[in-house]
């Protein structure tokens, strides 16, 4: 086992160490790390966003921010199954003695999916407000944490979905740049149809 390797089993087993120590504390973190909590919270910060404006060019700027996540979010989720397919590495719970509070996943452990998704979606909203820029930091990093602490991730990888979600960045921008057009034109379409 290399140095960075240590390292990363290291910091997930100090953090896996503390699971199954208090119920109270497994349900609220195994609930943070499950598939729905989450996005579903970050689905209705989205929803919000898209529908909460005072003015139309406030509007205009909110749904395109809506839209710019959810590319972002699936350019990183796509660079993760594209990086899957020649990488994997097994979950913690298959290589070693964890404290499992979860299912068991059986794809890649690297790069985690999950973080690349919360991340790929966090990533254009943290530029609206502090407040909103708090509230999402602090949901994608008690999500990860979350799948750490559950037994289903090193920390590098969830080191990696962000790294992943950071990368989808000018892929982003690029796609929005040559789409531009059409979601203005589509949202215009839209509004006639559903005023919002």
């Amino acid at each position: 086992m290399g140095r960075f390797q240590a390292l990363d089993y290291w910091i997930f087993q100090t953090i896996n160490s503390f699971a199954n120590k208090s119920n109270e504390i497994d349900f609220v973190l195994a609930t943070t790390a499950s598939d729905f909590l989450l996005p579903v919270g970050f689905g209705l910060i989205l929803l919000h966003r898209w529908f909460s404006a005072t003015t139309c060019d406030q509007r205009a700027r909110n749904q395109k921010l809506v839209i710019l996540s959810i590319i972002n979010m699936t350019v990183a989720t796509s660079l993760v199954y594209i990086l899957n397919q020649w990488f994997f590495r097994e979950r913690p719970f298959s290589t070693h003695e964890v404290n499992l509070i979860f299912y068991q996943p059986t794809d890649s452990s690297m790069p985690s999916n999950y973080a690349a998704g919360i991340m790929g979606l966090a990533f254009p909203l943290l530029r609206v407000s502090l407040k909103q820029t708090i509230l999402i930091t602090l949901m994608v990093l008690a999500g990860s944490f979350s799948r750490i602490f559950v037994g289903i991730h090193y920390p590098a990888d969830v080191l990696g979905g962000f790294i992943l979600a950071t990368l989808a960045i000018p892929i982003t921008l690029t796609i929005d740049r040559y789409t531009g057009s059409i979601q203005d034109h589509t949202l215009r379409i839209a509004r006639r149809l559903i005023p919002t």
